[in-house]
């Protein structure tokens, strides 16, 4: 149930944009106010869970401590809204980061994992949209075209959930922004949150090392051919998807066979552990969420010039790559036409 809104005016500090606090929550007819909360919960549908970052790197996690602030006392919402703001403004310096309004939304009572709990929602709508407004006027109509927001997407936002506080809250997030410096600002800057390593977070994680090993690193280390690839891309997304738990050597031994391939695979697994400070536990559960999220990345597909693709899922024994003198190709055997 949605207690109180702030909302303030946060620009860009590069592009003279200003920075506009308002003195008082915003004023909702309580006619509006299951709209208002369906519009800031609805959108959050992933699993990826997150926390605030309170590493020694960040020392005190600001946005926390005014979360925190607020569980203890709602009436401070408003107050918590207006450094809050600030500090978002001071973060919008990246040229493409556009300006919009910055959102507090305290609620006194929310369903999280089947348990009612305090959160406090955090959102920014950068993204206006015209509309028109009809309305009858001297036994006619009148229309007037408007913009305002839509309250089918978010831009930016997250709802931090009044549990785990030791561990920094539980923490669901949405942002729009796809690459470039001003896609992180969001989440590693204005919020310094770190992702939760459960289970969905271990299964996204082991999943794209995999990949990564297979179309990366194994190049540099062995002589593989595209096939070999889409071999063992095909080979892993199989147990991903057969299997209800990862287990380290079952794993390695299905997927790669050879020893030489485990060695290498192990020395890169624990390289990108080491690079990403992440402990990846040798056997966990796989949520089949982040399963279905990362299938799409073991698409196997060989790509010739311009002309061809070829999608691999089966048997590597029925194509071959070979060259003569016309040039490379590729030998294909099959038993039925489609």
């Amino acid at each position: 149930m949605i207690e109180s809104i702030s909302v303030h005016k946060v620009g860009n500090k590069t592009q003279d944009n200003t920075l506009i606090i308002s003195e008082f929550p915003a004023l909702v007819a309580s006619e509006d106010v299951p709209v208002l909360e369906a519009y800031f919960t609805k959108y959050f549908k992933s699993e990826e869970l997150f926390r605030f970052d309170t590493s020694p790197e960040v020392g005190e996690n600001q946005v926390m401590a005014q979360v925190a602030k607020i569980f203890e006392n709602p009436e401070y919402a408003h107050e918590a809204s207006e450094q809050l703001a600030q500090r978002l403004f001071d973060y919008s310096e990246h040229p493409r980061i556009k300006p919009g309004e910055f959102y507090l939304v305290y609620f006194s009572s929310i369903e999280y994992r089947n348990e009612i709990v305090q959160a406090v929602g955090l959102f920014k709508t950068e993204t206006h949209e015209q509309f028109l407004k009809v309305y009858p006027k001297n036994e006619g109509y009148t229309i007037e075209l408007h913009e305002g927001i839509s309250t089918k997407k978010i831009d930016k936002g997250c709802i931090i959930y009044n549990t785990d506080k030791e561990d920094g809250y539980r923490v669901y997030v949405i942002d729009k922004a796809t690459g470039g410096e001003e896609a992180h600002f969001w989440v590693d800057g204005f919020l310094q949150l770190s992702q939760v390593e459960n289970n969905y977070f271990s299964t996204d994680y082991v999943m794209r090392t995999c990949r990564d090993f297979v179309m990366q690193q194994m190049p540099e280390e062995f002589d593989v051919t595209r096939v070999d690839q889409a071999d063992l891309l095909n080979r892993s997304i199989d147990f991903f998807k057969q299997q209800e738990k990862f287990e380290h050597d079952k794993f390695c031994n299905q997927v790669f066979g050879s020893d030489e391939l485990i060695e290498s695979f192990e020395g890169y697994v624990q390289q990108c552990n080491n690079d990403f400070e992440v402990d990846l536990k040798d056997n966990f559960s796989l949520d089949k969420t982040a399963v279905k999220k990362q299938n799409r990345l073991f698409k196997s597909v060989i790509k010739l010039d311009k002309d061809f693709h070829i999608y691999v899922h089966g048997d590597r024994k029925k194509i071959s790559r070979e060259e003569d003198s016309k040039g490379k190709y590729y030998k294909i055997y099959f038993d039925e036409e489609k």
